[in-house]
């Protein structure tokens, strides 16, 4: 996670790099915007716009990476919903009612309840 602080370094990083005119090298730069070179080139080290892992068709010029969607197996929502009703459950805090059939899942219905009474 970054902090306002490493976002607002960055941000500034960033300005003076679009303003790098060329041939010019990192010490100038950091000189003509009064920053110590040092902690420029620390910056430069951790904020530079490369990317971090390079593999095969991830090297391709349009910068896309081939990504492969797999369904992950979860319950069958249709054998749910026709089934009947078996419990009713009303929650006082957010007001919802949550209709469950007769064979569900306690740990996903007490993630829904969380997540609800969150709201």
């Amino acid at each position: 996670m970054t902090t306002p602080q490493t976002r607002k370094t960055q941000a500034r990083y960033r300005r003076i790099m679009r303003s790098r005119q060329t041939g010019e090298s990192l010490r100038a730069l950091a000189e003509r915007h009064g920053v110590n070179q040092w902690t420029f080139y620390a910056w430069h080290r951790r904020f530079k716009e490369e990317p971090k892992v390079q593999r095969g068709a991830a090297r391709a010029s349009s910068g896309l990476i081939p990504v492969e969607v797999t369904p992950s197996p979860g319950p069958d929502l249709g054998a749910l919903l026709s089934a009947p009703v078996a419990y009713e459950v009303a929650l006082r805090q957010s007001g919802h009612v949550v209709r469950v059939p007769a064979a569900f899942d306690s740990k996903s219905l007490a993630q829904l309840v969380a997540t609800l009474e969150i709201r």
